[in-house]
């Protein structure tokens, strides 16, 4: 309920996607959204798809907000084509950026330096396939039975005489 306050307008009921392919020119469109209606008059419209609005932002004090309304942008990033991983994190990165201040000088991150496609297949491929664990028995011995027996016994019987003493029954 605090946060409705800073949104630039509120979520209309869900709107299905116009498409099923990710493939597309357009990969967005085969994402359901919640359309955002009743812009507040500082609010800019960011994003839009046949007469509804989907992203729009306002300022809100010294900061700025942004409303969103996809609710599984994470469909594309997996269902989508080969580049569709970098898409989503530059479709991110321009939503993230109209709300955040922006350095002046870019700075490349280590994410796209370094983006591996398969994590996995390359740490098996540096290390090696992973070795079955091998279970450790402990050797227990007859006596050493009767005297963890003795110890355990020893031990309930010092805690019923503490709360024997301290008067809890």
């Amino acid at each position: 309920a605090a946060l409705r306050a800073l949104a630039p307008g509120r979520a209309g009921p869900r709107v299905v996607a116009a498409s099923l392919s990710f493939a597309s020119a357009t990969p967005r469109r085969a994402l359901g959204f919640f359309p955002i209606l009743s812009l507040l008059a500082d609010a800019v419209p960011l994003e839009s798809r046949d007469g509804h609005v989907i992203a729009a932002a306002r300022r809100a004090g010294a900061g700025r907000v942004v409303q969103l309304g996809y609710d599984a942008t994470w469909r594309w990033r997996l269902a989508g084509s080969g580049d569709a991983p970098a898409a989503h994190r530059d479709y991110w990165s321009a939503v993230v950026s109209a709300a955040a201040y922006r350095a002046a000088k870019r700075i490349a991150s280590a994410t796209t330096q370094n983006a591996d496609a398969a994590p996995l297949a390359s740490l098996y491929a540096d290390l090696g396939a992973p070795t079955p664990a091998t279970a450790s028995v402990l050797h227990v011995t007859p006596g050493l039975r009767w005297w963890m027996f003795a110890i355990l016994a020893a031990l309930l019987l010092a805690e019923w005489g503490s709360r024997r003493l301290r008067g809890a029954r």
